[in-house]
């Protein structure tokens, strides 16, 4: 079993951390969320069978941030370094990026559960549909409704704040 753990921890630790960064905005506290999410899995391993390992980790993850969140009860956001950055040849495209990267990432972050957990796990995380619906305890159908409303909720958000942008300029 020992042998067994490690290469679980080892194959998927990055996936869990990044989840738990993403909905906590804290190094330390998603590596604590990520420590405690894989001794879960020690105690547990005999009771979870291979094919839900990673949706299990998942829903650990989601649930010990979300523990976490209403622990502290304040607005997060989210670490810029979170986003991949696109390389531009220009200063201004380089600027321009950054700041559609902040935006973005507040936004996110401004959306309640479980839209925002449905944006990360699969638009960002790219996780099945069925995955995510195990992790979130949602049908599969469930999840490609919700995930609709997400997007465009997070649209709207967008349009919003570029009129807004557009009135101010």
């Amino acid at each position: 079993m020992t042998d067994l753990y490690r290469s679980l921890v080892s194959k998927h630790q990055d996936q869990v951390y990044s989840l738990a960064r993403y909905l906590l905005a804290d190094a330390s506290e998603a590596e604590d969320v990520a420590q405690e999410t894989f001794i879960k899995l020690w105690k547990n391993l005999e009771n979870i069978g291979e094919a839900h390992i990673v949706p299990w980790l998942l829903k650990v993850t989601r649930n010990g941030c979300l523990d976490r969140l209403r622990a502290r009860k304040a607005l997060v956001e989210l670490d810029e370094q979170d986003l991949p950055i696109v390389e531009k040849d220009e200063p201004s495209a380089i600027e321009g990026h950054r700041r559609m990267q902040e935006t973005l990432m507040a936004m996110i972050q401004s959306l309640e559960e479980p839209w925002r957990s449905l944006l990360i796990l699969r638009d960002i995380h790219e996780h099945s549909y069925e995955s995510v619906g195990e992790i979130l305890e949602l049908k599969p159908n469930q999840v490609k409704v919700y995930l609709h409303r997400a997007r465009n909720k997070l649209a709207e958000l967008f349009e919003v704040q570029q009129n807004g942008l557009t009135n101010h300029e």
